[in-house]
């Protein structure tokens, strides 16, 4: 409540708190066939509703009671998109016309009040009229749109809920919507009448009449709510286009008129309209009633809001402490089972593999299978680096036998020269580590034990399945060996599938080894030049 009053017309009549209300329309056409998302926004709608009205008649301050009513038109909005019908698609958009109207001209008449009387509790204040006659005609003529007299436009939107949620044929919503007409008239009456009228108070004896620069915003807003009141053609257009909008139609017939005649809902209109003066007549019956209960102040909005940041951050520390502990080892875990999962549930879902029957194992396979077997079991037990790194050497080097047994040979010496930097490499990295590196407490080495199988024997499913799904040589595999010779004039099938064929994506791998190797060199050119100046100093 702390913004001026123009910003705060500007923010709490038409467009900021709206932005949830255009959301939940636009979304409309999507959602429009879900029971589940129609009966969603009708309670939450009326909850709402009741929520905003309910803290609107605690206050005691101006702004604070337009802002709370806000809120519970905004639950009527919702309410009237729940309904699902373009007759209550139609009310929403009327209604939110109407409450910018009538809203935005509050807004400003309070602004204007607060700064010539530099106070903004209506009990305090009375009288104004005699000083701020101006002023006291936009507050009449917008208060009798938001209690929804005739013949203004909140009249004509008032009308429309009521007749919305007398078509819903739930006799609660029909009881809500009379009991926010009624609220609407008595805050209206409260906020909007009350400091005008009466005897003049001490607060307003030293009042003055606003500037015409202040006062032409409110006026023109409180002459548009009378104006398309008495002639609702003239917003038509506007309302009709926006609810055909939501509706995904091109257009969508609209019957807007001022006057429907002595029905049903004229009178459940004017029911609200005694029952909102009757509640003005008691409000302090009604305020200290509704303080004595106070559960909203407790369990309402604002402490909801301030225990759901509260949450948020325990949550987000939480997370933080999981995800993100500075461990490589940790981050390392997290990806690896992510993948096992998120692949593994894949596969599990989507089985629908081909079977095949399996060839008998040739004595070779068998033979390197239990190689890398044996020299997996030596690198998981190994007591030095030494012996680790020599086991995975051995592994490397049998897969380059597994690929010379399938006839890829190319691929083979690329796997042997891989292999042979790498086991060079990390005895070199290794070597220089501290020997406690190599210490992990005996739940860790369970925990990475069961992992590593996991990994295992999804990679071992995706072979094994991917075999069998595609027996034989896929068609893929057959347009490079047709192709390769013809177009590229190669006769090595992998080589000109690695420069030709995917010739960018080796141009990618490549320079991602090059800005690698480039950050190493930098890295310890650094470290080289800090030891040197280390060295000097």
């Amino acid at each position: 409540m702390a913004a001026p009053a123009p910003v705060s017309a500007y923010l709490h009549s038409s467009t900021m708190v709206k932005a949830g209300v255009y959301l939940i329309a636009r979304c409309h056409p999507i959602f429009s066939q879900s029971s589940l998302w129609l009966d969603s926004l009708t309670w939450f709608g009326a909850a709402t509703v009741l929520t905003g009205a309910w803290l609107a008649l605690q206050q005691c301050d101006l702004k604070k009671y337009l802002a709370y009513m806000t809120v519970s038109a905004l639950g009527v909005m919702v309410m009237l998109l729940g309904s699902g019908t373009s007759f209550g698609i139609q009310a929403a958009m009327l209604f939110l016309l109407a409450h910018a109207l009538y809203k935005g001209c509050l807004f400003m008449v309070a602004g204007i009040v607060d700064h010539a009387t530099h106070c903004r509790n209506p009990e305090e204040l009375g009288g104004l009229m005699r000083k701020m006659p101006w002023t006291a005609a936009s507050a009449f003529l917008a208060a009798l749109s938001m209690a929804g007299f005739f013949p203004f436009l909140g009249f004509i939107g008032k009308e429309w809920m009521l007749e919305t949620v007398l078509h819903s044929e739930n006799r609660v919503l029909l009881m809500l919507g009379v009991f926010a007409g009624a609220i609407y008239a008595a805050i209206a009456i409260w906020a909007a009448v009350k400091p005008f009228v009466g005897k003049l108070s001490s607060a307003a004896e030293h009042a003055h009449e606003a500037p015409p620069s202040m006062l032409f915003g409110a006026g023109v807003l409180a002459c548009l709510g009378l104006i398309f009141g008495i002639s609702p053609s003239l917003c038509k257009p506007l309302v009709s286009a926006a609810a055909s909008a939501i509706m995904a139609e091109t257009s969508y017939p609209m019957k807007l008129v001022l006057w429907h005649g002595f029905n049903f809902i004229f009178f459940l209109s004017l029911s609200a309209i005694g029952l909102g003066c009757v509640i003005y007549l008691k409000r302090g019956l009604v305020q200290k009633a509704i303080r004595k209960i106070g559960f909203l102040k407790i369990w309402g909005p604002e402490k909801g809001y301030f225990q759901l940041l509260e949450g948020l951050l325990s949550f987000s520390a939480f997370q933080t402490k999981l995800l993100q502990g500075g461990r490589l080892r940790i981050y390392f875990r997290i990806m690896v089972v992510a993948t096992v999962a998120l692949t593994g549930v894949t596969l599990f879902l989507k089985n629908g593999f081909v079977s095949s029957a399996l060839r008998p194992v040739h004595g070779l396979d068998a033979l390197c299978v239990g190689i890398i077997l044996v020299a997996t079991f030596a690198a998981i037990f190994a007591r030095t680096r030494l012996i680790a790194i020599m086991a995975m050497g051995v592994i490397g080097l049998v897969i380059s036998l597994i690929f010379v047994r399938f006839g890829a040979p190319d691929l083979a010496m690329t796997q042997f020269a891989v292999e042979t930097l790498t086991v060079i490499l990390l005895a070199f990295v290794l070597y220089r580590m501290p020997v406690s590196s190599m210490k992990s407490p005996q739940r860790s080495k369970w925990i990475d034990a069961v992992i590593s199988l996991a990994v295992g024997a999804l990679m071992a499913a995706l072979a094994f399945f991917g075999a069998v799904a595609t027996p034989g040589l896929p068609e893929v595999a057959k347009y490079y060996a047709e192709h390769s010779l013809l177009l590229a004039q190669g006769s090595n099938i992998v080589n000109v599938i690695i420069v030709d064929f995917r010739a960018l994506d080796t141009l990618g791998e490549i320079t991602v080894v090059a800005v690698a190797g480039i950050g190493v060199f930098s890295l310890l050119k650094l470290i080289l030049a800090s030891k040197k100046a280390e060295a000097k100093s």
